[in-house]
C-alpha cells in the first residue's frame, strides 16, 4: 500500500500527508521497539511483533483506523497519538499472558463494531466476529479496566463458555452501556435521532434497533454509522425522508473523515433486522422512481407520507 492510499482521511492537507503519516508510524514503532512491517498491506494492516513476543509471532495492526484518528488533529500531535496507540497495543499484548478469570470475563464481554478486515491489536487466528452490514463486522471483545481486547476461541475454552453463550452475554452487557439520544425534527413527520456517548459501543445498539427506538420493521429506518461513538437514525416516516438522508450523508461523511475511530461512510437502510447499504436521494425533490436505490425502499418512500 502506498502513501497515496492514505490521502482520503487527510482531506485538504498537503499531498504528502500520507507519506508523513507512514514515516511517523515507522519512527514511533522503532522508538517502542516493535518489530515487523513498516509498509501496510492491501488491507491497511501491519504485521508486528511486540516486545516479549516470540520472533515468529505476529499481530495484525490496522493503520487505516489510526489514519482517521490523526487526520483531524494538528500534525504536531501525530507522533504522540501514534505512540499512544501502539503503546496501548503493547500493553494489551503483555496482558495476554495473564489469564482473565471467568467472572471478570463474563462481566467484560461486549459487542463492538469495526470496519470489515479489522484485526486490531490481536492475533488474527481465532477472532470471533460476525457480519453486521456491508463493510462492517461485529466483534466479540473484552472490556477491561485499561484496555479492550478481542476475544478468541482459546479464551472461550479457558472460560468454559460456548460461542453462543459468549455472544449472548456480550449483547446483554452492551445493551447496558450508556446511550444519549437527541431527536431533531427535519420537517413534517420526519425526524433524525442522534446517538452518542463516551464509550465504544454506541453504534452496536443498531443491532437491536427496535428495542432502542420505535421503528416500523417493514418501513425500517435510514442509518448512518460514521464512528463507533456516533450514529444517526431516521425512521422512514413522512415525505421528507430524502431531505433527512441528504443531511445525514453530509454530516456522517464529515464525522467519518474527522474521526476518531471512523466506521462507515455509507448510509444503510435498516429493515426486517437487516442493514442494507443505500445511496442517498440526489435531490430531495427527486421522485423515488428516479432514484437508484433499493426497489422496496423506493416503493415505501412513495407512500411514506400516508
Amino acid at each position: 500500500m502506498s502513501a497515496q492510499q492514505f490521502e482520503s482521511p487527510f482531506g485538504a492537507r498537503a499531498g504528502d500527508a500520507g507519506a508523513v503519516f507512514l514515516a511517523t508510524v515507522a519512527e514511533e514503532l522503532d522508538y517502542l521497539g516493535i518489530r515487523g512491517d513498516r509498509v501496510p498491506d492491501a488491507n491497511g494492516e501491519l504485521r508486528l511483533t511486540f516486545p516479549g513476543q516470540a520472533p515468529d509471532c505476529h499481530v495484525a495492526a490496522s493503520v487505516d483506523s489510526l489514519a482517521h484518528d490523526v487526520a483531524g488533529q494538528p500534525e504536531s500531535e501525530w507522533a504522540a497519538i501514534i505512540r499512544r496507540h501502539f503503546a496501548v497495543g503493547a500493553a494489551a499484548v503483555a496482558g495476554w499472558t495473564q489469564p482473565v478469570p471467568a467472572a471478570e470475563a463474563f462481566a467484560g464481554l461486549r459487542v463492538r463494531l469495526h470496519p470489515s478486515g479489522y484485526a486490531g491489536n490481536m492475533p488474527t487466528d481465532g477472532l470471533l466476529k460476525r457480519p453486521a452490514a456491508e463493510r462492517v463486522d461485529r466483534y466479540l471483545c473484552l472490556d477491561r479496566p485499561t484496555t479492550i481486547t478481542s476475544v478468541t476461541r482459546t479464551d472461550l475454552e479457558r472460560w468454559q463458555l460456548s460461542e453462543d453463550e459468549a455472544w449472548a452475554r456480550a449483547v446483554t452487557n452492551t445493551r447496558r452501556e450508556p446511550l444519549v439520544q437527541v431527536t431533531h425534527k427535519v420537517a413534517g413527520k420526519t425526524a433524525v435521532t442522534v446517538w452518542n456517548a463516551e464509550n465504544f459501543y454506541v453504534t452496536s445498539h443498531v443491532l437491536w434497533l427496535p428495542d432502542v427506538l420505535a421503528v416500523d420493521a417493514r418501513r425500517g429506518a435510514i442509518v448512518a454509522l460514521p464512528t463507533r461513538e456516533l450514529a444517526m437514525v431516521c425512521s422512514v416516516r413522512g415525505r421528507y425522508v430524502p431531505m433527512a438522508m441528504s443531511m445525514m450523508a453530509s454530516r456522517g461523511q464529515a464525522a467519518y473523515q474527522a474521526g476518531p475511530r471512523g466506521l462507515a461512510s455509507a448510509l444503510y437502510w435498516w429493515h426486517d433486522g437487516a442493514l442494507d447499504p443505500t445511496p442517498i436521494v440526489p435531490d430531495p425533490t427527486c421522485p423515488p422512481e428516479e432514484w437508484d436505490g433499493p426497489a422496496k425502499l423506493q416503493a415505501i418512500l412513495r407512500g411514506a407520507d400516508r
